[in-house]
């Protein structure tokens, strides 16, 4: 990755964890594509939700990395520089296929081009997928919509937090209690759509890979030797293999934190 000072920087074992993140997304959705061709479905892979998290929290380090270095060599975060970059780098390729696929709609399924498209439009992909209404070539945009939505905020807190790793920490906190709530909320009332509209945004999972950022950032001693621990490693394929069988789950409500 290329840092706000112009360097590039490569972190050792990024690339590796962003491979498993893809390959999950590949291979549920391959399995999920099967029946089309009259092949049987495995039932037992399930792996997408696990690597989107995982992308999630990469995306969540990356940035806050990136902020940390751009603070520390200017004593200050250029807010608006930063999303100028983002939007050089999100928004030609998100447009030029948005564009494409509602001409192929327009051609071939109009039906499905409902009013939802504003939705893509303004970078809120998000909310038709919560609703489950969103538009089937444009449904993988729910994640792109949730990425932008928290680059709009998180530059601010890195800039503006004097004690970093608690600001991370309380927010984080503050999310997982509205996640419980959003929980018992659906278990007294059968409404899902707080809960789902927590799931599905993960901004928690993004900031706890900023809060590794910063210790990363920090060389903070604890977590070079969890690291390079042999048992955390082993412990980490293990829930690796066993998110790949479909067996990972201690609590349904903090998997993905926990996972992370």
């Amino acid at each position: 990755m290329t840092n706000p000072t112009g360097k590039t920087i490569h972190l050792k074992g990024l690339n590796g964890i962003r491979a498993i993140a893809a390959c999950s997304v590949l291979i549920y959705h391959t399995n999920q594509s099967l029946n089309t061709y009259g092949l049987p479905n495995f039932e037992s892979v399930d792996l997408a939700a696990f690597g989107v998290t995982i992308f999630f929290s990469l995306s969540g380090f990356l940035i806050t990395y990136l902020l940390l270095l751009e603070k520390e060599r200017y004593g200050s975060i250029k807010i608006r520089e930063f999303y100028i970059r983002r939007v050089l780098r999100i928004w030609p390729l998100y447009y030029l296929f948005l564009i494409a696929a509602v001409f192929a709609l327009l051609l071939f399924e109009k039906e499905s081009l409902t009013s939802s498209i504003w939705y893509y439009v303004l970078l809120f992909a998000n909310i038709p997928f919560i609703y489950q209404t969103s538009i089937p070539i444009l449904r993988h945009y729910w994640s792109l919509g949730v990425e932008e939505q928290f680059y709009l905020f998180w530059p601010w807190i890195v800039k503006k937090s004097s004690r970093l790793i608690r600001s991370i920490l309380v927010f984080i906190l503050v999310m997982m209690g509205l996640k419980a709530l959003a929980w018992m909320h659906f278990l007294k009332t059968g409404n899902g759509i707080p809960l789902s509209i927590i799931q599905v945004t993960r901004f928690h999972c993004m900031a706890i890979g900023a809060l590794g950022a910063v210790l990363c950032f920090q060389d903070n001693s604890l977590l070079k030797k969890i690291s390079f621990s042999v048992i955390a490693q082993l412990i980490s394929w293990g829930v690796i293999v066993l998110m790949a069988l479909n067996r990972f789950s201690i609590a349904d409500i903090i998997d993905h934190e926990i996972m992370r």
